[in-house]
């Protein structure tokens, strides 16, 4: 059974275009000065594609993401940059555990996963998105 039942369910994390970190760390983003993209698709089709370039030899680790996007229906695109600060905890065997600061109106929590919101990229909690398992009926 799951934890929360949410009567007018929300989207959820599964349903939107997300920037995992540790993705990222596999494909080693976060080992100093990296760019590349990360392209989405379904059913063979791609659905969108983001410019990416991490910094985490810097002083001020960050994230910059470039992108397009426009409004669903509308033929104008607008260009986004979206600059993201970075930070990491020490792990205790060694390491370091990543995380962008969610800089969407000022929210400032730690994510390890990023969710696309409007024309941004947040926390799940600004993005307020919600886990399948939470949607579920309690009678189920």
């Amino acid at each position: 059974m799951p934890r929360y039942s949410y009567p007018n369910p929300r989207n959820t994390t599964e349903q939107v275009k997300r920037i995992e970190l540790p993705w990222l760390l596999k494909h080693n983003y976060l080992n100093g000065l990296r760019y590349g993209s990360i392209s989405w698709s379904c059913n063979g089709t791609q659905t969108g594609d983001i410019n990416i370039l991490v910094d985490t030899s810097s002083e001020n680790p960050y994230a910059r993401l470039t992108y397009k996007t426009r409004q669903w229906g509308t033929e104008n695109w607008k260009d986004i940059e979206l600059n993201l600060s970075m930070e990491y905890i020490n792990c205790p065997f060694g390491g370091k555990k990543w995380f962008c600061i969610c800089g969407f109106r000022g929210c400032g929590n730690k994510a390890r996963v990023l969710y696309s919101h409007g024309d941004y990229f947040t926390c799940r909690k600004c993005a307020n998105l919600s886990y399948e398992s939470c949607n579920k009926s309690q009678s189920h």
